[in-house]
């Protein structure tokens, strides 16, 4: 065995090799394999085809907090929620733009107007561009409904600050009509910033659909949960289904990724519609 890894006889516990202070760095596979089975828990992120790319990932994390292990950051990610959300920023960066998939968004927007739905739930939000470009959708088929409310859920802090303050790059705004550029945002140096005019219709929060107490977040006419499941295993794309299902008022609407899944989810009946593919939750 090297040196350094070995035991040393202490009366201070954490006197090993992976812990003291100044010690070498000591990042081994299957202390990893502990730190991801705690993140699939509780996230349902599975990185299980990505391992490498992801050990690297998480060392670099690790190191530029002076953490030389991944059994010292999972006890720090333990009990420092600020490290673990910093960590999960990490690790759930994704780019996103708006009218994405725009089919649904128009379909679910005529819905709105009609007054058939009048709370929905974007799980992941990512930062913001989902929640706007459905209200957007909506302001040009006719007023939001005042009564209409959307609520967009994120694990990553980061993502959520940006949804907050509504301000994107011009790649992100590209799908945007001009129409809509014009009425709904501001530019200033190359960013567009959207109006308040939607906010009292929104509200975001660092939520995971694994959550215990996600249903406190209340019941929703629809959901839309697009392109986060193919990040699960089969087993935790189940559990998220369970939970979405607790948030979907009954023949509730769910809104997947064309990737998402390739069954159709019990209690659940598969819907087409106007070229349009969604799920509709079954009356008990």
């Amino acid at each position: 065995m090297i040196p350094w890894l070995k035991r040393k006889s202490s009366s201070d516990p954490k006197e090993d090799g992976c812990t003291l202070p100044n010690r070498e760095p000591c990042f081994l596979p299957d202390e990893a394999d502990t730190l991801l089975t705690r993140i699939r828990r509780e996230y349902g992120l599975d990185y299980t085809k990505r391992k490498s790319v992801t050990y690297k990932k998480i060392e670099r994390f690790a190191r530029t907090h002076d953490i030389f292990s991944f059994r010292e950051l999972d006890e720090r990610i333990g009990r420092e929620k600020t490290l673990e959300k910093e960590l999960i920023n990490l690790l759930t960066v994704c780019e996103t733009y708006f009218f994405r998939e725009k089919e649904q968004i128009l379909y679910v927007a005529d819905l709105i107007v009609k007054g058939r739905i009048e709370s929905l739930l974007c799980a992941p939000c990512a930062s913001g561009e989902e929640v706007y470009s459905i209200l957007l959708a909506v302001s040009e088929k006719g007023p939001v409904p005042k009564n209409f409310r959307i609520t967009g859920i994120d694990i990553n802090t980061d993502a959520l600050d940006s949804a907050r303050k509504g301000c994107y790059s011009s790649r992100s705004i590209s799908n945007v009509p001009r129409h809509l550029l014009a009425t709904h945002f501001t530019e200033n140096t190359g960013k567009y910033r959207i109006t308040k005019t939607f906010d009292p219709h929104i509200r975001f929060e660092r939520r995971s659909v694994f959550d215990a107490n996600i249903s406190t977040l209340g019941t929703f006419g629809a959901v839309f949960c697009r392109n986060m499941m193919i990040y699960f295993t089969e087993t935790e794309k189940r559990r998220a289904l369970s939970r979405l299902t607790t948030l979907l008022e009954p023949a509730g609407l769910l809104f997947l990724g064309h990737a998402d899944l390739f069954f159709t989810p019990e209690g659940y009946e598969k819907v087409h519609e106007n070229r349009i593919l969604f799920y509709r939750k079954l009356r008990i």
